[in-house]
């Protein structure tokens, strides 16, 4: 015979008596305190033996952490089952302008060969890579890493543009006071 429980969902009024099966039909949870003819004073549900399979994979914070009883069963003897959790997000979304950010830089670094051209392209990664990088920051996208290069490479190829300004104008003005 299947042994019978009261149970009292507000500490005030007891229920009962009921099946354990029919303890979670009625919305027990570990918490709940429940008493049976030969139990010397009410407990949690979580806490008795017979009902802990009521509760597993459902989180309960006073309940003590597992500890098996012997290698051999591999049975619980306390049991703390495992907290729920969201699963983390599998597929992100790669922000397309930390893409674009990181190809401009490239090709903003191989232009520079091509009379300056290489000036715009650079320029365009910059600013697309930290308008990528805020987006990203914003909607938790995937591309960090693509926007930081995108920003190096057109810091880089715009520091090189610049270095190259400055020597082509400090030829000029050598010539002008040489040819004085």
């Amino acid at each position: 015979m299947a042994e019978l429980f009261f149970y009292s969902p507000d500490s005030a009024q007891q229920l009962g008596p009921l099946s354990a099966d029919d303890l979670k039909a009625a919305g027990v949870t570990s918490s709940t305190l429940v008493w049976r003819e030969g139990m010397g004073q009410w407990e949690p549900a979580g806490d008795v033996v017979e009902l802990k399979y009521l509760f597993i994979g459902v989180y309960n914070a006073s309940a003590p952490i597992a500890i098996t009883d012997s290698i051999t069963t591999q049975r619980p003897a306390l049991y703390r089952p495992a907290v729920a959790y969201e699963a983390p997000r599998t597929s992100q979304n790669t922000n397309g302008m930390a893409v674009a950010s990181l190809i401009l830089g490239l090709l903003g670094l191989v232009g520079l060969c091509a009379y300056g051209f290489g000036v715009v392209l650079s320029i365009l990664a910059v600013v697309l890579g930290h308008m990528s990088r805020a987006q990203i920051r914003r909607n938790a996208d995937d591309g960090d890493g693509l926007a930081v290069a995108g920003l190096v490479l057109g810091y880089v190829a715009i520091g090189i543009i610049a270095v190259g300004l400055l020597l082509i104008v400090g030829v000029f003005i050598t010539m002008a006071i040489a040819s004085k």
